[in-house]
């Protein structure tokens, strides 16, 4: 879909572990759209290279468009290994352009499992 808001642009990453990459990891993605209080949900697996990627998610709606409102987009990615949690992105969005997560910048995320998980 060509134009619309964009509730989160596209999201690519890596994961490691002892800079090595870590295959088979599940990175799930939660949004939360404000204006109309809708959850979407996917998730991604990493590849032999440990690599993710999400599409842009891009929703049409004229009235958030056109009528005066405080936008907001919740955004998370949380990573699941061998049983364990680690939050990675977790952002309010409050524009609806591509890229404006980071002000034009793609969003690419390095993960590292070295971090201390949340625990899951």
């Amino acid at each position: 879909m060509i134009g619309g808001l964009v509730l989160c642009s596209p999201i690519t990453g890596e994961v490691r572990e002892a800079g090595q990459p870590v295959a088979g990891v599940r990175v799930e993605r939660a949004l939360v759209f404000g204006w109309t209080g809708e959850r979407i949900h996917d998730a991604a697996v990493t590849d032999a290279e440990g690599r993710f990627a999400f599409p842009a998610v891009r929703r049409r709606n004229l009235l958030a468009r056109w009528l005066p409102h405080e936008t907001g987009i919740r955004q998370t990615l949380l990573l699941h290994h061998a049983g364990r949690a680690w939050p990675v992105w977790q952002h309010d969005k409050t524009n609806y352009r591509l890229h404006g997560e980071r002000d034009g910048a793609p969003l690419h995320l390095a993960c590292r499992l070295e971090d201390a998980p949340t625990g899951d």
